[in-house]
């Protein structure tokens, strides 16, 4: 016996940041979602900047790719320029927690100073890459695609005491998932449970004892 999964059908189309096809609204505006460099250089759990912009196939959207390429190249020209002030030690550099570090030998400085001028490589490389993309613009509508719809999230009870939901083993696990405060809603079979013994305990507690 096969089993049937339920679909939906959804829009979708380019992002004019990540270029990665996206789902959009029947507006052509991109719905959230992350960002991340196919090379890998670039990446984060960020929303990427085209979330909620209009997508690559219309001209808001090209001129949002346009936008972003000057940004970058803005940035590389303003990495060459910082390069040489932080190898002659005339910019202060700091750690990854941001704290400025004040004693740093001539040889580390040159070599964060290439490390930056690198990176302003990448980024004009990156910049020429939108600026092709831009050049060979041409509109395109989105394009309708079948999906799996998403299951329903698990609803859990929210318990004041653990400031999260009732069936967390710990503070930390409290905080993650969907609480509710109605009863009547709650999916979570494991708080579920424990507002039935809770139940329980109250009704016992409160039964005159024979």
């Amino acid at each position: 016996m096969t089993l049937s999964t339920a679909t939906r059908t959804q829009l979708r189309a380019i992002c004019p940041i990540c270029f990665a096809q996206q789902a959009v609204t029947a507006a052509g505006r991109l719905a959230q979602h992350g960002y991340r460099r196919p090379q890998g250089w670039h990446q984060n759990v960020n929303d990427c900047g085209g979330s909620g912009r209009m997508h690559f196939g219309t001209e808001a959207g090209r001129a949002t790719t346009a936008a972003q390429a000057n940004g970058i190249r803005d940035y590389a020209e303003a990495e060459r320029e910082r390069a040489p002030k932080v190898a002659s030690g005339e910019l202060p550099i700091t750690d990854r927690r941001g704290n400025v570090i004040t004693s740093c030998a001539p040889w580390k400085l040159a070599q964060i100073a290439d490390g930056i001028v690198r990176n302003a490589k990448y980024a004009d490389e990156h910049a020429a890459e939108l600026d092709a993309k831009v050049a060979a613009w041409v509109a395109v509508a989105p394009i309708t695609v079948t999906v799996e719809k998403k299951a329903a999230p698990v609803l859990h009870f929210y318990s004041a005491k653990r400031h999260g939901k009732l069936c967390a083993a710990s503070f930390a696990g409290a905080r993650h998932g969907q609480v509710v405060s109605t009863q009547a809603d709650v999916t979570c079979p494991k708080c579920l449970a424990r507002l039935a013994a809770i139940a329980l305990r109250a009704f016992s507690a409160a039964a005159p004892q024979i």
